[in-house]
């Protein structure tokens, strides 16, 4: 499910940083 959360996060350019930090540490 872990791929589900990266997913929401490419749609959402508001959380592209966030999503930068948490890629990696999946």
């Amino acid at each position: 499910m872990l791929r589900g959360e990266i997913r929401l996060v490419d749609l959402d350019p508001a959380r592209g940083s966030e999503a930068n930090k948490r890629r990696p540490a999946v």
